[in-house]
Protein backbone atom coordinates (compact mmCIF):
# COMPACT_ATOMS: atom_id res chain seq x y z
CA UNK A 1 0.00 0.00 0.00
CA UNK A 2 3.10 2.10 0.80
CA UNK A 3 3.86 2.05 -2.73
CA UNK A 4 0.73 2.88 -4.19
CA UNK A 5 0.39 5.85 -1.76
CA UNK A 6 3.72 7.24 -2.69
CA UNK A 7 3.23 7.14 -6.32
CA UNK A 8 0.15 8.67 -5.80
CA UNK A 9 1.75 11.87 -3.93
CA UNK A 10 4.40 11.35 -6.32
CA UNK A 11 7.07 11.07 -3.53
CA UNK A 12 8.93 8.62 -2.22
CA UNK A 13 11.31 10.73 0.33
CA UNK A 14 14.91 9.69 -1.01
CA UNK A 15 17.13 11.50 0.94
CA UNK A 16 19.67 11.46 -1.70
CA UNK A 17 21.79 8.48 -0.44
CA UNK A 18 22.63 5.38 -2.80
CA UNK A 19 24.24 2.07 -3.49
CA UNK A 20 25.17 1.39 -6.73
CA UNK A 21 26.39 -2.21 -7.94
CA UNK A 22 24.70 -5.53 -7.93
CA UNK A 23 23.17 -6.74 -5.18
CA UNK A 24 21.34 -10.37 -4.52
CA UNK A 25 18.15 -10.32 -2.78
CA UNK A 26 18.04 -14.41 -1.73
CA UNK A 27 15.57 -15.66 0.61
CA UNK A 28 14.47 -12.12 1.85
CA UNK A 29 18.35 -11.17 2.43
CA UNK A 30 20.31 -8.64 1.39
CA UNK A 31 24.23 -7.63 1.87
CA UNK A 32 25.48 -4.34 2.00
CA UNK A 33 27.45 -1.65 3.25
CA UNK A 34 26.61 1.72 3.35
CA UNK A 35 24.89 3.86 5.97
CA UNK A 36 21.97 2.26 6.28
CA UNK A 37 20.05 1.54 9.31
CA UNK A 38 17.80 -0.70 10.46
CA UNK A 39 14.13 0.21 9.84
CA UNK A 40 14.48 2.61 7.33
CA UNK A 41 12.85 2.06 3.76
CA UNK A 42 14.47 1.69 0.67
CA UNK A 43 14.21 1.73 -3.14
CA UNK A 44 15.63 -1.02 -4.90
CA UNK A 45 15.87 -0.70 -8.48
CA UNK A 46 16.07 -4.23 -10.84
CA UNK A 47 18.32 -5.40 -12.99
CA UNK A 48 16.49 -5.34 -15.95
CA UNK A 49 16.38 -1.73 -16.43
CA UNK A 50 14.72 -0.17 -13.78
CA UNK A 51 11.50 -2.29 -14.49
CA UNK A 52 11.16 -3.79 -11.41
CA UNK A 53 11.56 -1.21 -8.88
CA UNK A 54 10.70 -2.15 -5.26
CA UNK A 55 10.15 -0.62 -1.79
CA UNK A 56 11.24 -2.41 1.06
CA UNK A 57 12.15 -1.94 4.57
CA UNK A 58 15.55 -3.17 6.15
CA UNK A 59 15.48 -5.42 9.53
CA UNK A 60 18.15 -6.71 11.72
CA UNK A 61 19.70 -9.61 10.13
CA UNK A 62 22.16 -11.92 11.93
CA UNK A 63 25.43 -10.31 11.17
CA UNK A 64 26.72 -7.03 10.47
CA UNK A 65 26.09 -5.41 6.82
CA UNK A 66 23.18 -8.13 6.23
CA UNK A 67 19.61 -6.63 6.43
CA UNK A 68 16.62 -8.42 5.75
CA UNK A 69 14.38 -6.87 3.74
CA UNK A 70 10.36 -6.75 3.89
CA UNK A 71 8.41 -6.55 0.41
CA UNK A 72 11.15 -7.27 -2.35
CA UNK A 73 11.30 -9.73 -4.20
CA UNK A 74 14.43 -12.61 -4.51
CA UNK A 75 16.44 -11.48 -7.12
CA UNK A 76 19.25 -8.74 -8.77
CA UNK A 77 19.44 -4.88 -8.21
CA UNK A 78 21.63 -2.00 -9.10
CA UNK A 79 20.87 0.49 -7.14
CA UNK A 80 19.61 0.80 -3.42
CA UNK A 81 17.98 3.86 -2.48
CA UNK A 82 17.72 5.12 1.24
CA UNK A 83 14.63 6.96 1.88
CA UNK A 84 13.34 9.10 5.11
CA UNK A 85 9.96 8.24 4.93
CA UNK A 86 8.28 11.04 7.61
CA UNK A 87 6.50 9.25 10.36
CA UNK A 88 3.33 10.69 9.73
CA UNK A 89 3.14 9.92 6.52
CA UNK A 90 3.31 6.42 7.78
CA UNK A 91 0.38 7.24 9.84
CA UNK A 92 -1.98 8.46 7.09
CA UNK A 93 -0.88 5.41 4.73
CA UNK A 94 -1.99 3.07 7.88
CA UNK A 95 -5.40 5.23 7.79
CA UNK A 96 -5.72 4.35 4.18
CA UNK A 97 -4.97 0.63 5.12
CA UNK A 98 -7.44 0.89 7.25
CA UNK A 99 -9.95 2.46 5.13
CA UNK A 100 -9.55 -0.13 2.23
CA UNK A 101 -9.86 -2.94 4.07
CA UNK A 102 -13.00 -2.05 6.03
CA UNK A 103 -14.91 0.15 3.04
CA UNK A 104 -16.22 -1.61 0.24
CA UNK A 105 -15.60 0.20 -3.29
CA UNK A 106 -19.58 -0.21 -4.81
CA UNK A 107 -20.63 -1.49 -7.67
CA UNK A 108 -19.14 -0.68 -11.44
CA UNK A 109 -21.31 2.30 -12.87
CA UNK A 110 -21.02 2.42 -16.36
CA UNK A 111 -23.16 4.40 -18.91
CA UNK A 112 -23.17 4.18 -23.01
CA UNK A 113 -24.38 7.40 -25.57
CA UNK A 114 -24.01 5.39 -28.79
CA UNK A 115 -20.68 4.92 -29.39
CA UNK A 116 -19.52 6.40 -26.31
CA UNK A 117 -18.56 3.67 -23.30
CA UNK A 118 -17.59 5.04 -19.78
CA UNK A 119 -17.10 3.07 -16.82
CA UNK A 120 -15.80 3.54 -13.75
CA UNK A 121 -15.79 2.11 -10.09
CA UNK A 122 -18.41 2.97 -7.87
CA UNK A 123 -18.73 3.82 -3.93
CA UNK A 124 -20.76 6.66 -1.83
CA UNK A 125 -17.37 8.17 -0.72
CA UNK A 126 -15.05 7.96 -3.05
CA UNK A 127 -11.94 5.95 -3.28
CA UNK A 128 -8.62 6.23 -0.90
CA UNK A 129 -7.77 8.73 -3.15
CA UNK A 130 -10.22 10.95 -2.61
CA UNK A 131 -11.03 10.29 1.05
CA UNK A 132 -7.50 10.67 1.52
CA UNK A 133 -6.40 13.35 -0.42
CA UNK A 134 -6.09 16.76 1.61
CA UNK A 135 -3.82 14.80 4.28
CA UNK A 136 -1.80 13.73 1.29
CA UNK A 137 -1.67 17.23 -0.01
CA UNK A 138 1.63 18.29 1.98
CA UNK A 139 3.48 15.67 0.83
CA UNK A 140 2.46 15.58 -3.06
CA UNK A 141 5.52 16.58 -5.84
CA UNK A 142 5.64 17.92 -9.17
CA UNK A 143 7.66 14.60 -10.08
CA UNK A 144 9.66 12.21 -8.33
CA UNK A 145 12.89 11.43 -9.85
CA UNK A 146 12.77 7.31 -8.28
CA UNK A 147 9.10 7.23 -9.89
CA UNK A 148 9.39 8.57 -13.18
Amino acid sequence: MITAVMKEVRNTFSDGYVRRGEFEVKRGRIEISGDFAVGCHVYLVGKSGGTAVRLGRFDRGRQQGVFRVQGVEDGLYTAVYRLAVPKDFLDVVEQIKEFVKTTPRGGIISEQFGDYRYTLEGGSGGGWETVFSKPLNRYRKMLDDLLN
